[in-house]
């Protein structure tokens, strides 16, 4: 079973000596602590810790806000999921939607700032080096999903030195304060970070590479949304575009990551127990997406092509509190097909959702984003990323907003263990080894990938204007090489990295957002099995993206915790409340 690491201390920086200014060998604080690498690797692990955290609430995890908010998608779930199907509209249903997110992407950024304090005890080295690197890159990957979520958030930037502090509500950043802090950490972490291969890291650890493409995607978003040239920093210089360029050069060239050979490889559907059982099929009844050519999965931490991942862990039951769901990859869960049967999952169901698992039918495809967006007839990609589910087949458990398109990257996969369907991940013997049975809520055990390799490639392509670095995606999707053009990458983006989280950044940036959003309305849905169309709730996708600027409403509880220092978002005032679907 995967290795997990389970936070079993609390770290007090309490910054005191004795009288006597001797050494402290009772208890671990700022004066002896971290010294070893062990000592580091536990203090890191809490800040890593948090990811868990927010992936308990995936209805206000960023990941699944932005897949909600951009066209790729609908908002989905069923008919008591009123924030999923707001979050598509831009739209919020209580005060507080997005409170559970916020707290634990602060909560990270404090660990991290305490452990960036603690780790300037260790000696010089290489240790200290990487967990530090870590500690910066983890910092600025949780402040940029806060900027592009919320924009003026409060930026603490080291742990407080005594209560007076700790207890003073911060202030709102400006964008240009919080993205100075942003580039500034990840030009650290880019620096001072080993320059390992990638499979010579524990998996799940956040490297060089890693930071390199973070920043990528930093300066693009910056200097894209907000039209600016540079990247500014805290020390008061610009990271330009030459330095990107350079750090993503580095990346590709060092270290050791690459492309995969088959696409399909990259996603769990493709695992040898789903595999087996897809292959039993009638030739009529097989997916889209299978050939008998197909490569098996490259499972977790076998995968050359991913840079940055959140590492799920596997679980035999749903635990009576809650408190571990957020190891398993819920994001997957929540975006799986809905259905009342469990006969509807089979081979033999007559609904054809096999091997698709049991969810909560969040983010279902948007329907014009599968059959209207400048696809290449041979793009293989379409259909390895996309799955048909004949909505008028199943009730769909009151699903909501759903099109009948269904995701394949991010989504619990079934398969068959003896007479046992397994409506989850996949067979625990098989996978796994242990002859323990599935859960399908909890045992969801694929890694969420964050940052992959295809992305740095088509980074270098936008920033250099050199398709050539597209060349090999290209071929492994069945299309030949291309020249130039930012219709080009704005395409090559869309096919490649669908689904993956980045699509809200990159229209945004892009300023397309609005005809994009507009494209989604007047598309046949079904709402509780009824067939109706996609129409504007409220003001409408286009208005409420000018009124928001893509922003999202502050926690409530935040703003009032902070007497008054903080301040609600543009477009958050008024009638914004989404109560039913209308």
């Amino acid at each position: 079973m995967k290795k997990i690491f389970y936070l079993v201390f609390a770290l007090l920086f309490t910054g005191c000596e004795d009288f006597l200014d001797t050494q402290n060998y009772k208890e671990k604080d700022d004066s002896n602590f971290p010294v070893t690498e062990e000592d580091a690797e536990q203090m890191v692990t809490g800040v890593y810790s948090t990811m868990a955290t927010a992936m308990r609430s995936p209805s206000s995890h960023f990941y699944m806000v932005s897949e909600q908010a951009s066209e790729e998608c609908f908002g989905g779930g069923g008919l008591n999921d009123k924030q999923a199907q707001a979050n598509d509209h831009l739209l919020i249903y209580d005060e507080n939607p997005y409170a559970g997110f916020w707290s634990a992407r602060y909560t990270g950024i404090n660990r991290a700032n305490n452990a960036i304090a603690a780790l300037n005890n260790m000696e010089d080295g290489e240790v200290k080096n990487q967990k530090l690197g870590e500690c910066y890159f983890l910092r600025s990957y949780f402040y940029f999903e806060l900027a592009q979520m919320f924009e003026a958030v409060p930026l603490i930037n080291k742990a407080p030195s005594n209560v007076v502090e700790a207890q003073t509500p911060p202030e709102q950043a400006t964008p240009e304060e919080l993205y100075a802090h942003i580039a500034s950490d990840l030009r650290k972490a880019c620096e001072i970070m080993p320059a390992k291969k990638w499979n010579e890291f524990s998996y799940g650890t956040a490297t060089r590479w890693a930071a390199e493409a973070l920043l990528a995607r930093v300066y693009l978003f910056y200097t894209g949304f907000y039209q600016k040239d540079a990247l500014p920093t805290e020390e008061g210089d610009d990271i330009t575009k030459d330095y990107v360029i350079a750090k993503l050069q580095d990346c590709i060239d060092n270290s050791g990551h690459q492309l995969v050979s088959d696409f399909r490889s990259l996603w769990a559907y493709s695992n040898k127990s789903t595999l087996k059982d897809v292959r039993s099929m009638p030739e009529d009844k097989r997916p889209k997406w299978y050939s008998d050519d197909i490569q098996e999965w490259k499972k977790d931490g076998e995968n050359p092509e991913q840079i940055f991942v959140f590492n799920c862990h596997y679980m035999d039951s749903y635990p009576s509190d809650g408190n571990m769901t957020g190891f398993a990859n819920l994001i997957a869960h929540y975006s799986a097909f809905r259905s009342v049967s469990d006969a509807d999952y089979g081979k033999d169901s007559e609904v054809g959702a096999f091997p698709l698992g049991k969810g909560w039918g969040y983010a279902p495809v948007a329907t014009n984003f599968y059959t209207d967006n400048n696809w290449e007839a041979k793009d293989k990609r379409r259909d390895y990323s996309v799955m048909y589910v004949d909505p008028t087949k199943y009730d769909g458990d009151k699903q909501m907003e759903g099109s009948g398109y269904w995701q394949l990257k991010n989504i619990t996969i079934s398969c068959y263990n003896g007479e046992n369907r397994l409506a989850s991940f996949c067979s625990s013997t098989d996978y796994w080894g242990d002859g323990v049975k599935s859960d399908y809520q909890s045992s969801v055990a694929q890694s969420l990938t964050l940052i992959r390799y295809a992305d740095v490639l088509l980074m270098q392509a936008e920033l250099t204007e050199d398709m050539s670095y597209t060349d090999d995606i290209r071929r492994r999707a069945g299309l030949e090489p291309i020249g130039y053009s930012l219709e080009a990458i704005q395409n090559e983006r869309a096919h490649e990295l669908a689904f993956e989280g980045v699509r809200w950044m990159d229209i945004r940036r892009w300023h397309i957002a609005e005809s994009m959003l507009q494209k989604q309305v007047g598309t046949v849905i079904y709402n509780e099995g009824q067939q109706v169309k996609m129409n504007d709730q409220k003001a409408g996708y286009v208005t409420r993206y000018k009124e928001t600027r893509g922003f999202f409403a502050i926690p409530k509880t935040e703003i009032d915790l902070s007497n008054g220092t903080m301040k609600q978002n543009a477009g958050w005032d008024g009638d914004v409340r989404f109560s039913t679907w209308e």
